[in-house]
């Protein structure tokens, strides 16, 4: 059973066979390994193997590698931000449109809604105006009317008060 790292040495042309590995500064210590190295049985190093470690360029090399991975997914990731505040700007452009869009709509239907109000209520607010006017030209016939006869009326009444016809009434009997 090999592990990651001693697979990915393999990989550079380093022979390992050790299940765990451990690195060290210098040094890449097996432990467990009972197998022969280029130094002879696993007892004579003390059950441990000693490997030498990639030189300096190569571990410069490397984390340059991994400065160069880092640099790229900041700048995944800066894209990846700029794409959302993108979307969320046309999101909320488009949600802005719609809105007008909507309000332009709701006032078109109120301006249709009272127009199909002033002409169904046209008509009948014609015949109550038609309907006022008839009637103050009745009470201007009924005023006038009531100022030519005025005088008539009551002198009549006046009359009819003041003169008294002492007479007995048909319906009254007389005892007898």
């Amino acid at each position: 059973m090999e592990s990651a790292t001693t697979e990915s040495r393999k990989g550079r042309g380093q022979a390992s066979a050790c299940p765990v590995s451990q690195v060290t500064s210098q040094l890449i210590v097996c432990r467990g390994a009972e197998r022969s190295s280029p130094r002879g049985p696993a007892g004579a190093a003390g059950g441990r193997r000693e490997f030498e470690t990639p030189s300096p360029p190569a571990m410069a090399s490397q984390s340059q590698g991994i400065q160069q991975l880092l640099q790229a997914e900041k700048r995944a990731a800066e894209k990846v931000a700029e794409a959302r505040k993108r979307k969320n700007r046309r999101l909320k452009q488009a949600k802005e449109e719609a809105q007008a869009e909507i309000e332009q709509y709701r006032l078109q239907r109120e301006k249709d809604f009272k127009a199909k109000e002033a002409a169904a209520l046209g008509s009948h607010g014609s015949s109550t105006t038609e309907v006022e006017k008839d009637t103050e030209e009745k009470m201007t016939v009924l005023q006038a009317n009531f100022q030519k006869n005025r005088e008539e009326v009551l002198k009549a009444l006046l009359d009819f008060v003041f003169d008294i016809k002492p007479e007995i009434h048909e319906n009254y009997r007389i005892n007898g």
